[in-house]
């Protein structure tokens, strides 16, 4: 812990996948997914089922979106359902128009 009272942590070694079949495999605390191309319309979403052996059923998923080639839409992430060694995530659409592209999506495991 620093004077200022801030601390880094350190969990682990960056690991990344991209979305293919409607599933990633990414075992690690850390990591990145790239989503397969989405055209997602206003106001629904898709999901993806996101395999990682750190995943338990009481896990906090961190899941932020960093990027990608989306240029339509607002996406946003939600956490639907998680399990022992998995969980299924959802990409909604805020916007007006459709998801055009990839979203690149920060995670971390706690």
């Amino acid at each position: 812990l620093s004077p200022k009272g801030t601390a880094s942590i350190l969990i682990g070694t960056l690991a990344t996948g991209t979305v293919a079949g409607g599933s990633v495999t990414i075992n690690g605390s850390r990591g990145v997914i790239t989503s397969a191309s989405l055209t997602t319309a206003s106001t629904t979403v898709t999901n993806f089922d996101f395999v990682n052996n750190r995943i338990v059923a009481n896990s906090v998923l961190v899941l932020t979106i960093t990027g990608g080639g989306n240029s339509g839409g607002r996406p946003f992430i939600a956490q639907s359902t998680r399990g022992t060694g998995s969980a299924t995530v959802q990409i909604g659409n805020a916007g007006t128009a459709a998801l055009n592209g990839t979203v690149v999506i920060d995670f971390v495991v706690l």
